[in-house]
């Protein structure tokens, strides 16, 4: 090639090159633009977003007439009430969320301080019928302020309630409302069509009993109406299945077996649920309860696994909520909120008439976890749930007597040997944190003098104490382990 074919060339070359930068800088200026335009527009809807939600907030004062709450949207909205002041201008505030469809109505009577009828009362029901009121505040002569926020009503769930007594209020009531944004956080209620609901009767029944099954999606109940089959060999209903989808708690579903029963509502196609509410029995525990929820039928997934004595709401699993079970190796243990806390329940024992014991002090630390009814057990795995800070941090439940402390060593590593422990709720001096115990006995206990405050209990340990007065007859047993730290 001659010099001028080279010139020729690199003449080409160079305006390639120079043509690659110039693209290169306006790309960059176009993402640059891009960038700044995006985050304009996020501070614009961010600010728009803040004066609706602003705007939207309704204040209702204390009157003499009903008032009402007309939704403007579908959504949910939060509720503030805030009672006539008590004794020493000293009231009380209740706070919850709740789902309303557009122009859903909600009725108000706000009280005065000075006047005989001191409530403020937010319901569904004009008449203020008490089976349809949300939620009530009022002070009382002791400076004591009553409350109520029922967590279903209307086939409505209520959410994040918060309660403050002997807040400093003004004279008299008032309530507001405000529309807000809420995320479902709990994907386990997506493409929902069948529930399966199973129990193992209860301490005062030998049998199972549903009340009612509810899915909710936007406040209505899928369930409804639908086709329920019972899922137990040899299990025979003593009342129509139907009754568990009727939407009446008055009526029930028994089933006439001792031991394990399941029944299924068919949704009739998938669902994302808001809400799946399952009633069995007030003021009783059905054990061995589990919920299950599947879109073919065929593969279910446990979404509840806890024995706990229920109210009239029933076991309640939402989409707005933190999951209600963490698989731990081949136990689904139950998560729950506590003291403000999360915590996943990591032993079980039901101690059910002094009679039910664990068969070894090994036996609770089953590698991969131990599911029998009344016992529970996933202490193999306790390594998992140690902080950032180095600490595990524990709830020792006996039926209704807590105890709440921290330790850096695990509890199933050394006998009688603790290290790093703090007291932080509820501690007496007896108690020194959890280690594997030396009594032959217990799995653990928690203290090194004794056995007192055993965890998995064999069957030879007739006369056993909880603590200083308290037998192990007819004494639940939890141990929690907090996993939100």
């Amino acid at each position: 090639m001659n010099n001028k074919g080279f010139a020729i060339t690199g003449f080409i070359y160079t305006i390639f090159i120079l043509f690659i930068i110039v693209m290169i800088a306006i790309l960059n200026m176009f993402n640059a633009r891009k960038n700044i335009l995006d985050r304009l527009k996020s501070e614009v809807i961010q600010d728009v977003n803040s004066k609706i939600e602003t705007a939207s907030i309704q204040k209702f004062e204390s009157s003499d007439q009903i008032q009402q709450f007309s939704a403007y949207k579908s959504g949910f909205y939060k509720f503030t009430l805030k009672s006539p002041k008590g004794p020493s201008n000293y009231g009380g505030i209740i706070s919850f969320e709740i789902y309303l469809n557009k122009d859903e109505i909600i009725y108000m009577k706000v009280g005065k301080s000075d006047s005989s009828f001191n409530d403020v009362i937010v319901s569904f029901d004009k008449t203020f019928d008490s089976k349809n009121n949300i939620a009530s505040a009022s002070y009382v002569p002791d400076r004591s302020v009553k409350n109520m926020v029922n967590k279903i009503i209307n086939d409505r769930v209520t959410y994040n309630p918060t309660y403050q007594e002997n807040a400093n209020n003004s004279n008299n009531g008032s309530v507001e409302v405000i529309a807000i944004s809420k995320s479902k956080i709990n994907d386990d209620l997506n493409r929902v069509q069948y529930i399966k609901s199973c129990s193992q009767s209860s301490l005062i029944r030998n049998e199972n009993i549903w009340s009612e099954i509810r899915a909710i999606v936007s406040g209505e109940n899928k369930a409804l109406g639908k086709t329920v089959t019972i899922d137990s060999p040899g299990a025979k209903p003593a009342y129509p299945l139907s009754n568990a989808v009727d939407g009446d708690i008055t009526t029930s579903v028994r089933s006439i077996i001792n031991g394990k029963a399941c029944i299924v509502v068919d949704l009739g196609r998938p669902y994302n649920l808001d809400s799946i509410h399952v009633l069995h029995e007030n003021g009783v525990a059905q054990y061995d309860n589990k919920i299950y929820v599947s879109s073919d039928n065929k593969e279910y997934k446990i979404i509840y696994n806890n024995d706990i004595v229920e109210n009239e709401s029933g076991v309640i699993i939402d989409a707005y909520d933190d999951k209600k079970v963490m698989n731990i190796g081949n136990v689904s243990m139950p998560v729950e909120k506590k003291l403000g806390i999360t915590w996943l329940r990591l032993f079980y024992h039901n101690n059910l008439s002094g009679k039910v014991y664990w068969d070894a002090v090994a036996q609770p630390l089953t590698e991969g976890g131990y599911d029998e009814v009344h016992k529970q057990s996933a202490l193999y795995n306790i390594s998992a749930f140690k902080n950032k800070n180095g600490k595990y941090e524990f709830l020792l439940a006996y039926n209704n007597d807590i105890i709440q402390w921290s330790q850096t060593s695990n509890p199933i590593d050394k006998t009688e040997s603790v290290t790093g422990f703090v007291h932080i709720f509820n501690g007496v001096n007896s108690f020194t944190g959890l280690a594997l115990s030396n009594s032959g006995t217990a799995t653990l206990d928690g203290s090194r003098s004794n056995a007192y405050y055993p965890v998995g209990v064999i069957k030879d340990a007739n006369g056993i104490v909880v603590d200083n007065s308290k037998t192990l007859k007819n004494v639940i047993t939890e141990l929690w382990v907090r996993i939100d730290n």
